[in-house]
C-alpha cells in the first residue's frame, strides 16, 4: 500500500470526477429538447442514459486489468482521450443514431474514471480509513451533479444541447493536462501484474465466485439502481407531469445533493463509533422506509414535487452511507486485485443501473408510483443480499 497525500488524491480525483459528473448529468434537463430536435419519442431519447451506462459497464472490464499492468495514471489518461473523441462526435451529430454512438464512446472513455478511482483509493487506504476517505471524496463530488444539471439546463436553453457535449470535451482536455502534471502513480512497479486474456478471464471468474465480494457488490448495484431510476424518470415526470421548466428541474438536484452530502457526513462521523456492517444494515432500512413513504403518499392521493423529492432525499442519504460501506466490505480481502476488483465491481453496478434505467424508460406510466416501485425493488434485493450472506455464514 502506497501512502500519498490525501489532499492531493482528493484534488485529482475531484478534477477527473468533474468530467464524469458532467457527462452523466448535464444532458438530463435537455432530454425532452433533444427528443424534439431529433423528432423521436421520449422513450427513444431516454435510451441515451442506458447506452451510456452500458458503455461504462463494458469498458471497465478492460480498464481494471489494464491499470494493474500499466498503472492507474496511464489507464486514466487513455480513458480521458476516448471520452474527448466521443464528446466531439456527439456534439456534431445530426442524427439520433450518431448521437447515441458518440454518447456510447464517451461512456467507454469515462469508464476509466468510474472504475479506477476505487482502485486508487484501495492502493492507498484500508478498513475504516478507506470508508472515510471514500466519503470525503463523495463530499467533494456531491454538488457536481446538481451543478452539472443547472449548467446543462442553462446551456441547453441558450446554446442548444450540443453545448453540453462541448463542455465535457473541454473539461476532459483540461483534466488530461492536469493529470499529467499532478497525479501521483499509486500502484508501484513491484505491485503490477501482467495479465493474458486467459488469466484475466480466470481472475474474473474467481471474483465472481467470491461470496463476500459478490454479496456487497450486488448490494451496492441494486441500491444504486434505484437512484438511476430517479434520474431516468424524473426529467419527464417533473417537466411533463408537474410542468416544471428545465431550470426548475435542475434546481431540485441540489436537494438530492444535500441528501448525499448529509449521508457522507454521517458516515465519516459515526463510523468511528459503529462498525461498518451494522451501519450498512441501518442505511438499507432507511432506504426501504423512504421507498414505502413515497408509495404510501401516492396511494393516499398526494402527487406533487414535494412528495417525490423529500422521500428521494432520504433515499439518497441512505444510499450515500450504503455505497461507501459496501465498497469497503467488498474490497476488504482483495488488496492485490484492486484493479480487477474495481472493474468488476463498477461494471456490475453499471450493468444493474442500465437494467433499471431501461425498465424505467419503458414503464407505461412515468409517475410517482413507478419511481417508488423501482426504489422498493432495488432496496428489497439489496437487503436480500445481506441476509443471504448471513444464512451462508
Amino acid at each position: 500500500m502506497i501512502r500519498q497525500s490525501t489532499l492531493a488524491i482528493l484534488m485529482v480525483l475531484t478534477l477527473t470526477g468533474m468530467v464524469s459528473r458532467f457527462a452523466e448529468n448535464s444532458l438530463l434537463p435537455t432530454l425532452p429538447a433533444m427528443a424534439s430536435f431529433f423528432d423521436v419519442s421520449a422513450s427513444h431519447m431516454k435510451l441515451a442514459v442506458s447506452v451510456y451506462l452500458i458503455a461504462l459497464c463494458v469498458s471497465q472490464l478492460i480498464y481494471g486489468p489494464l491499470s494493474d499492468n500499466i498503472g492507474r495514471k496511464t489507464a486514466t489518461l487513455w480513458g480521458l482521450g476516448i471520452a474527448v473523441f466521443g464528446s466531439l462526435l456527439a456534439a456534431l451529430a445530426q442524427h439520433v443514431s450518431l448521437l447515441l454512438l458518440g454518447h456510447f464512446i464517451q461512456g467507454l472513455g469515462i469508464g476509466a474514471i468510474a472504475c479506477l478511482f476505487r482502485a486508487i483509493l484501495r492502493d492507498c487506504y484500508v478498513d475504516r480509513r478507506l470508508a472515510q476517505v471514500d466519503s470525503y471524496l463523495n463530499m467533494t463530488l456531491v454538488f457536481m451533479a446538481p451543478f452539472a444539471n443547472i449548467v446543462g439546463a442553462w446551456m441547453g436553453t441558450y446554446w442548444g444541447w450540443q453545448s453540453n457535449f462541448w463542455t465535457v470535451f473541454g473539461l476532459a482536455m483540461v483534466a488530461m493536462g492536469c493529470l499529467c502534471r499532478m497525479m501521483p502513480e499509486t500502484l508501484s512497479t513491484a505491485c503490477r501484474t501482467s495479465y493474458t486474456l486467459k488469466t484475466v478471464g480466470s481472475q474474473y471468474a474467481n471474483l465472481l465466485m467470491c461470496g463476500t465480494f459478490m454479496r456487497y457488490t450486488l448490494l451496492a448495484a441494486f441500491i444504486y439502481g434505484g437512484f438511476i431510476s430517479y434520474l431516468t424518470i424524473t426529467p419527464f415526470l417533473y417537466q411533463h407531469v408537474f410542468q416544471l421548466s428545465p431550470k426548475q428541474f435542475s434546481y431540485l438536484s441540489f436537494i438530492i445533493a444535500m441528501g448525499f452530502l448529509i449521508g457522507a457526513c454521517i458516515n465519516v462521523y459515526i463510523i468511528k463509533y459503529i462498525n461498518i456492517y451494522p451501519l450498512l444494515i441501518l442505511s438499507l432500512y432507511l432506504a426501504l422506509f423512504s421507498a414505502i413513504m413515497m408509495m404510501l403518499l401516492k396511494l393516499l392521493g398526494f402527487s406533487n414535487v414535494l412528495v417525490v423529492i423529500v422521500p428521494m432525499a432520504i433515499y439518497v442519504m441512505a444510499t450515500s452511507i450504503a455505497l461507501a460501506n459496501a465498497f469497503t466490505l467488498a474490497f476488504e480481502p482483495l488488496a492485490n486485485k484492486a484493479g480487477l476488483a474495481s472493474a468488476l465491481y463498477t461494471s456490475i453496478q453499471m450493468l444493474i443501473a442500465g437494467l433499471f434505467s431501461s425498465i424505467s424508460a419503458f414503464v407505461p406510466n412515468k409517475n410517482q408510483m413507478s419511481l417508488a416501485l423501482m426504489l422498493l425493488l432495488g432496496t428489497c434485493i439489496a437487503i436480500g443480499c445481506v441476509y443471504t450472506g448471513r444464512r451462508e455464514s
